[in-house]
């Protein structure tokens, strides 16, 4: 990506963490997925750069 300011390329990279349920599941909430999304992302992040890391709730 071409950066304006120092007028240069820069690298950028990215981690993700992505988590799915099941509809069914009533006890799922936003909180809880935004933890097991963030949980996901930092397993992610352990693993090297520019990885992701796709769970579902409920599995360890």
């Amino acid at each position: 990506m071409y950066h304006d300011e120092i007028g240069e390329n820069v690298v950028v990279t990215c981690s993700i963490g992505v988590v799915f349920a099941d509809e069914e599941r009533e006890e799922v909430t936003l909180k809880v997925l935004t933890k097991s999304a963030d949980k996901a992302m930092y397993q992610a992040k352990n693993s090297g750069k520019n990885r992701y890391s796709i769970v579902r709730y409920g599995e360890k």
